[in-house]
């Protein structure tokens, strides 16, 4: 497959601010819906969730404003949310993310991770539209049997075969803690929520950013970012995959690709795993084909789609100093029919954090 690329865009939430993690929904009457964070700087306590539009499949964008205003939860502290949106059959989009309750507002989060070995206290959180992103609910908090909240850094899966919401993640824990990978279901459209699995285990592999993908036969995919506390290593990007909806889980199967913040679609047939490159020489976003034979995951020739010109992580220092040292990440392919697709990802160019939006024509 060749991506030729149509177009390009970028553009922050207010002049100045910090644009970043942002995801998006197609709707079904063809516009799109973004919601991304947007604060004064990369980690600052005063961040929001915000909401942009596009009429012409991403070739421009216009501002929605905020999700809702945050001061009405009514937290002793500020409470910062981060998360995205998914289109449910019946039109109407869910979002579910999570939330860190700033109980020191002076500390970013890697500087409060840092000093206490932990992130603040946090909640899976899930908003709902009915009119097409325009206006949400207050979020409210998805139970489960954990005291952190789940890392639902993608979004829900909505799972067209059964009529559920999956969503997938570990607990919010770093070095020290058990890893594991959770699996929550919603057979009722995100009204409750059971425990349907656990696709990861590990002592010290933890399996952040998960993704998930489902095929036309009902087999659902997960990528894995797989970072290794014991030797302070990004592993290659692990899949797993499930065919009784999220009840049981393969094996971690190795990619052989080490990127970071990766993301999973399907084009013409053909599987994808989209990843980030942030170490070497070679930093960019990348996707390359997939495939499995005989319990054997392969991955083809990668592709680049966006050159991040020298913008290298560190990989020497601890990893709450990696998450505050990031320069670009968490992209998404979204399809817009006709061969055309949608990468979404956010970087930070001259000093800008924005969101930025590449549109791609497929050839065979």
């Amino acid at each position: 497959m060749k991506f030729n690329e149509l177009s390009y865009t970028s553009f922050t939430g207010r002049p100045g601010s910090c644009s970043r993690f942002p995801g998006a929904a197609l709707l079904p009457d063809g516009s799109l819906v973004i919601l991304y964070d947007d604060g004064e700087n990369c980690d600052s306590v005063k961040h929001e969730m915000r909401i942009a539009f596009s009429r012409d499949h991403g070739v421009s964008w216009q501002d929605g404003g905020i999700m809702y205003d945050q001061q009405v939860l009514g937290f002793a502290h500020r409470f910062t949310e981060n998360c995205k949106p998914a289109v449910m059959d019946n039109g109407r989009l869910i979002s579910v993310g999570f939330g860190f309750i700033r109980d020191e507002p002076e500390l970013g989060l890697a500087d409060y991770a840092i000093k206490h070995g932990r992130f603040p206290e946090s909640r899976n959180t899930l908003s709902f539209s009915d009119d097409g992103g325009k206006t949400w609910s207050l979020p409210t908090f998805i139970p489960h049997r954990f005291d952190t909240a789940l890392e639902l850094s993608g979004p829900a899966l909505w799972c067209k075969n059964a009529k559920e919401v999956l969503v997938f993640g570990p607990p919010f824990v770093l070095q020290g803690h058990a890893q594991q990978g959770i699996c929550l279901a919603s057979r009722d459209a995100g009204a409750t929520w059971e425990e349907r699995g656990t696709f990861f285990a590990s002592r010290s592999i933890a399996p952040w950013e998960v993704r998930s993908m489902q095929e036309n036969s009902g087999r659902i995919w997960l990528v894995m970012w797989s970072y290794d506390f014991e030797q302070k290593l990004h592993l290659p990007n692990h899949l797993v995959y499930s065919d009784d909806q999220g009840r049981s889980w393969s094996k971690a199967l190795d990619s052989g690709i080490r990127g970071q913040a990766a993301n999973l679609f399907s084009c013409n047939g053909t599987k994808y795993l989209l990843y980030t490159v942030r170490e070497g020489e070679n930093t960019g976003i990348y996707c390359a084909p997939f495939e499995l034979t005989g319990g054997k995951l392969t991955c083809g020739e990668s592709t680049l789609l966006w050159d991040a010109a020298g913008m290298k992580q560190n990989n020497g220092e601890r990893i709450e100093k990696q998450f505050r040292a990031l320069k670009f990440g968490q992209p998404s392919m979204t399809d817009l029919g006709e061969n055309k697709w949608l990468l979404l990802y956010w970087s930070c160019e001259n000093d800008s954090y924005a969101i930025r939006t590449r549109i791609f024509q497929v050839q065979a």
